[in-house]
């Protein structure tokens, strides 16, 4: 009992560092942040019509929209009262993960260490603090790992059965926020069905879940195909991103992937980077070999840390940028050569825990160098099938589009549980306390970025309302994706009819990408870098502070030149969708892949 008291109180204070964090970033702004304008559209409607409605949405929702109406109920609306809504999920995410790493062997230091470099990573954190639909996606995933461990644990038949009949229940109900969850339901729960299908019933009580299981999926998506507003994204065909070389885009998409969760779970690798002195020569030189190659590719091809767009560059550009706001490409604030070497870095050390893993010879452990009770045979059935069918879905995405860093979220904990695991088997049972110092070092980038990316927002929302009580009508202002959705659905009589994607245009100064149609002429833009089609308006910039440099940044006002409007969506050639506007190179020089 003193030990389950003292797993429950490490699992609720790791999550009540992510909620200290989350606040000291100070992530309050009314207006939309991300995609999450629409998904708290919905919820307003819900709230007020107690039905389903979307406007633009590729997520199905589900218990979502009730979980943020509940809040609009009790508080009113806002867009801060919606999104902190979101904040006790993400708690009950970290407090889950928690005690999933105790579970699978992981020791209770060891556990607090990974629970907290999953939540207060730069991946986490700022989306955690919006109303997107990513954290309460994997949520649900976790939840289901737990209770299935659940199951592997009970020491009847009948109790292994109940716990399984929980865990799919429970994720065909939470699964219904983000399509992707029910891979749990789909296949986490099979899987542990075959781990233990010695135990009676277990078979056919999982056999008949996921029947009718798949037939509830099936009902929701066909449903949520018919509702105006939904957005209808293939997974299985497309139109290739690069159509002459779109093996060797996808080769680029993944090896980021790959790349960039190492960065995230670099505070765990940090122990490893020691033991190279341990290695034998040939080792030695094999790491030295790729690391000096994959280096070179990514200097040549000025494909850099982090390597995949969305959140993280966003969260750290001092810029903001886009089209409407003052400048076409997103850059990453650190020079290529620091980029470089932090990579050279990540690459060193998970090619060392690679090398000591394979020559280590783990069946002549010294007494006490593995966690108790750890079981690679129990993490493989329920947790492997399902870190490869979740790979192979980001696959089409790599193909057609690109992958988004938060969508590895959800491949975010399985790489935690697995380094520990190999650190425990391999080293011992103790992370050192460089990972603490790491996960320090995270935290406080990852706090600064989400503080400086909602300062932003707010700027941009100052001066609008500058405008605003001068008496210019919100359609009139171009005021970003975010506020000109929103003005779209509020002020132009947004009717229930299907959508299509509108482009966006990134030469001059064309509207950014609105989902609901092109706006009216609009007259003032907020802006962070001057064009030559926009001409300085008589109102004054409008100053903030960022923790991280440049410290004072400002969001100017202009208007657009009288001799040359604003034109409208469309207008240009070659527009893309905003789904495409990134590539894998975000970068200010064009890369060689990218002229192809």
């Amino acid at each position: 009992m003193a030990e389950k008291a003292h797993a429950v109180r490490n699992g609720f204070l790791c999550a009540l560092a992510f909620l200290v964090c989350a606040l000291i970033a100070h992530p309050f702004v009314q207006m939309g942040f991300m995609d999450d304008w629409s998904y708290i559209w919905s919820a307003r409607e819900f709230a007020h019509t107690g039905h389903f409605a979307y406007v633009w949405s590729s997520p199905i929702l589900g218990w979502q929209l009730l979980w943020g109406s509940l809040f609009i109920r009790l508080f009113g609306f806002s867009f801060n009262v919606v999104r902190l809504s979101a904040l006790p999920v993400a708690m009950l995410s970290i407090f889950l993960f928690h005690s999933i790493l105790l579970r699978f062997g992981i020791t209770a230091r060891n556990a607090v260490i990974g629970a907290l470099t999953f939540g207060l990573s730069p991946l986490f954190l700022p989306i955690a603090t919006s109303f997107m639909t990513d954290v309460p996606g994997i949520c649900s995933i976790l939840l289901c790992i737990y209770l299935c461990q659940r199951a592997a644990e009970a020491q009847t038949s009948k109790a292994t059965v109940l716990w399984l009949l929980l865990a799919a229940s429970t994720n065909l109900l939470s699964g219904t926020v983000r399509q992707t969850s029910w891979l749990g339901l789909l296949i986490i729960i099979p899987s542990t069905a075959v781990l233990l299908r010695r135990r009676r019933g277990v078979l056919l009580a999982a056999s008949l879940s996921w029947i009718a299981g798949s037939v509830f999926i099936y009902v929701c998506l066909r449903w949520f195909g018919h509702q105006p507003g939904s957005l209808h994204e293939h997974v299985f065909h497309g139109i290739f991103k690069d159509p002459a070389h779109p093996a060797i885009y996808l080769f680029f998409q993944l090896l980021g992937s790959v790349l960039l969760l190492l960065l995230l779970v670099y505070p765990l690798l940090m122990p490893w980077l020691p033991r190279i002195a341990r290695l034998r020569t040939a080792a030695r030189v094999r790491i030295l070999a790729i690391t000096s190659l994959l280096s070179l590719l990514q200097w040549k091809l000025r494909w850099m840390l982090p390597w995949l767009f969305y959140v993280i560059v966003l969260e750290f550009d001092s810029s903001k940028p886009g089209p409407v706001l003052g400048k076409d490409l997103l850059t990453f604030p650190l020079p290529p050569w620091l980029r470089i070497g932090i990579a050279a870095f990540i690459i060193v050390t998970a090619l060392i825990a690679f090398e000591y893993a394979l020559t280590k010879p783990w069946q002549h452990e010294e007494p006490g160098t593995s966690a108790p009770h750890a079981s690679w045979r129990e993490v493989f059935w329920i947790i492997g099938p399902y870190s490869l069918c979740y790979t192979l879905l980001l696959v089409p995405r790599g193909l057609y589009n690109f992958i988004s860093d938060r969508y590895l979220l959800g491949l975010l904990p399985i790489v935690i549980l697995l380094v520990i695991m190999l650190y425990q088997q391999c080293i011992g049972p103790r992370l050192p306390h460089a990972s603490f110092v790491g996960i320090i070092c995270f935290t406080a980038f990852a706090v600064a970025g989400t503080h400086d990316w909602f300062a932003a927002y707010r700027a941009r929302l100052t001066a609008i309302n500058e405008l605003r009580s001068a008496g210019a009508p919100r359609a009139k202002i171009q005021g970003g994706f975010e506020y000109d959705s929103w003005t779209q659905v509020e002020n132009l009589h947004f009717g229930y009819k299907p959508l299509e994607l509108s482009p966006f245009v990134t030469r001059n100064c064309a509207p950014d990408f609105t989902p609901l149609g092109a706006p009216p002429a609009q007259q003032y833009t907020v802006i962070y870098a001057d064009k030559p089609c926009l001409a300085p308006s008589t109102y004054p910039p409008v100053s903030y502070r960022a923790w991280l440099p440049p410290f004072q940044r400002q969001i100017r006002i202009s208007e657009f030149r009288q001799n040359q409007p604003a034109p409208s969506l469309g207008s240009a050639s070659g527009a893309t969708s905003r789904r495409d506007r990134s590539n894998v190179f975000v970068n200010k020089k064009e890369s060689p892949m990218q002229k192809k």
